[in-house]
């Protein structure tokens, strides 16, 4: 859902929703902090990112998350 929120790919309602959840979310506002940076950087470098190279770092990113949803061993 992030990553479809931050492409602008959710209807206005979702939008809100998201919106207010990352300003009460720590966890999920930071990811959406880094996600928003590394599109920047790549937008930055005016060069065409591969479809590949955008697959990893959204599975990148997701891996994060799984790792901070895990209880502490």
């Amino acid at each position: 859902m992030l990553q479809s929120f931050l492409d602008g790919e959710v209807d206005g309602i979702t939008v809100d929703k998201v919106e207010a959840h990352l300003e009460m979310c720590r966890r999920c506002g930071m990811e959406s902090e880094v996600h928003r940076e590394i599109k920047a950087s790549l937008t930055r470098t005016g060069q065409h990112v591969p479809e590949t190279t955008l697959r990893r770092l959204r599975r990148f990113g997701e891996e994060l998350t799984a790792a901070n949803d895990e209880p502490d061993a």
